[in-house]
Order: structure tokens, then sequence, then C-alpha cells
């Protein structure tokens, strides 16, 4: 009879032991689900801020990586000093963490340090410390950059409403337009609205003053090169497409000639790259491949259509905020 109850008081203390352990798991395991699922790691922050550094063309050289004191942050072993070109803003850095981190569990906190004027910045996920770096400006460096440049085909096909929103992307480039009397005054309105604009020479005009073929003789060829240069002053370079064949090769050697002697040179639009994708997705790869294979110190034209030119405005922000340049093209001619 004491043999049972021994038996029988055995069994109920290994049921007892086994509750308790269920008890104590589902006690444990409850707060570690609730953490993997709202909170972000240490290390998918750092990728984050990473990409962001490297978007904006910061060498991984300036970027320091330090211990952190024992006794601050039970969460955190390490932080990072990084050292910005001048010509780079730490606050527009700091605007796309936060893009970066949108809708998701975690909190950006930025201050100004008075001991050495950096900008602290500390990442909270469950209000707890994850990343803290130290940015700091640092004129003994600088980012390389290379400069590209765009001519625009078709601005004509364009209507009012989208030559307004054209005009209103903040991005030089310049305007290939045909030779004719009326766009006298979308030229004037192009460089109001801080664009340059190029003309596009040919044979097929209805204006005489404007008329470049042989059967005029040269008196009156030279007479209007004169008056294309007077009407059309803006531009140093005038572009001639070799694909239209709109001139014999002498009378072409002429004109060219001509411009030079007045100031003027002659561009031929078969000397730029023309990016044309069969789809937006195409398109968007191809000025990815262009502009991302230029390298330090490297200068290049490329020809665009109008309405390709607006697609391609997330590609260009992309490859500006590295420290690249856009410019009018006249700066690489």
């Amino acid at each position: 009879m004491n043999k049972r109850k021994v038996i029988n008081f055995l069994i109920s203390f290994v049921v007892f032991l086994l509750l308790l352990n269920v008890l104590i798991a589902s006690l444990t395991k409850a707060p570690n689900q609730v953490i993997k699922k709202n909170e972000e790691t240490i290390e998918q922050i750092e990728k984050k801020f990473f990409n962001v550094f490297n978007n904006f063309g910061l060498k991984q050289k300036w970027i320091e990586k330090r211990i952190v004191k024992k006794g601050l942050y039970d969460s955190l072993k390490h932080f990072y000093n990084l050292k910005v070109p001048v010509a780079v803003s730490i606050p527009v850095i700091i605007k796309d963490l936060n893009e970066q981190f949108a809708n998701q569990t975690v909190k950006i906190e930025s201050s100004e340090l008075k001991s050495d004027g950096s900008t602290k910045l500390t990442v909270f996920s469950n209000n707890i410390v994850k990343f803290i770096c130290k940015m700091n400006y640092s004129s003994d460096i600088s980012r390389a950059f290379s400069k590209a440049a765009f001519l625009i085909d078709d601005f004509e096909s364009l209507n009012e409403i989208e030559r307004e929103q054209f005009y209103s992307i903040p991005v030089p480039c310049g305007i290939i337009l045909e030779l004719e009397a009326n766009k006298q005054i979308l030229a004037s309105e192009i460089k109001k609205n801080k664009k340059q604009y190029f003309i596009e020479l040919n044979n097929d005009v209805d204006d005489m003053d404007y008329e470049l073929n042989e059967d005029i003789g040269l008196k009156r060829l030279t007479e209007n090169v004169n008056s294309i240069i007077s009407h059309f002053n803006s531009p140093r370079a005038f572009f001639i497409n070799p694909n239209k064949k709109y001139f014999n090769e002498s009378i072409q050697n002429y004109i060219v000639e001509r411009f030079k002697k007045r100031g003027r040179f002659i561009k031929y639009t078969n000397q730029y790259n023309l990016i044309k994708g069969e789809n937006s997705e195409d398109l968007h790869s191809l000025i990815n491949f262009h502009l991302n294979t230029l390298a330090f110190g490297d200068t290049k034209v490329f020809r665009i259509s109008a309405q390709d030119w607006f697609k391609i405005q997330g590609e260009i922000i992309k490859y500006q905020k590295k420290g690249n340049k856009i410019v009018f093209p006249t700066y690489i001619f």
C-alpha cells in the first residue's frame, strides 16, 4: 500500500513538473514572438542606413565603427562616426532615412551636439536603442562625380500644359527645334524658362530667308545663314541630322564654314546616343545603365524624347544624389 502511494506521488509530481514547464515556456515564448513581429533588428536597421549612405555616394572609408562604453546601452555594442562632405546636406540625409523607415516600428531622433557640432542620430524600435550614428561635416573629403547632359527631341509634340510641366522640372537640358520662322516665339519661351534651345537646319522650309539649298546660289546662301543666326542668336551650336540627308556634301561643307565664320559651330545629332526603350521598364534600365557606367571625370551628352524625359526623372534624381552633375549641353560641347 505504501508502495502504491509512492508510485502515485511520483506520477503526480512528474505531471506537475510537465505542466509547470509548459506554463513557463508559454510565459517566456510570448514576449519573444511579439519582439520578432514588431521589432526591427539591429541588422535590418543598419542595412537600411548604409543603403541610404550609399545612395548619397558616401564611401565606406568615411564610416568608422566604435565600441559603446559599458553600461550606456544594454542593447547596443557599437555606434558609428560618419564623415560627410560639405556639399552633402545632413538634413536631406535624415529626411531620406525617415522615408526609409516610414510605417515601421522605428523612431529616429536627431540632435546637434554642442561639444563638436556633430549631428547625433539615435534609432529606437519598441523603445529600445538599436542604432547610433554621429555625422560630422568634413572639408577634407569630396565625392568623385561625372557630368551628363541631355538633348530633347520632339519637344514640339507637347501641348501647352505639358510644356509648363516640362519647364517646371529643375534640371538643365537643351531642346532641339526644327528650323521654321514661327519657332522664334517658342525659342524665346524656352529661353525665358531657363532652358537651352538649338536649331536643326534643313532645306525644306517655307520661309525664303531660311532656304539652304544649292539652287539659290552661294551669295543668297550666305545671306540666309546670316539671317538664321540673326533670328536665332542665342545658341552657339546648330544641328544637322545626317540621317535626313537634307544637304549634299559640298553645300553642307559650305554651310558649316559660314556658321564657323560667324562664331557658331555645327553639331550632328548622330554624335549622341538616343535613349529609347521598347517600354518603360526598358527605358529605365537603359538610362540607369548609361548613367551608372559614367566614371569619375566622364562627360557625355544623350538624346531623349520629351515624353521620355518626364519618365526618367527618378533616375536623374538618383544620379544627382550621388554627387554627379546634370549640366547644359553647351558645357560639354
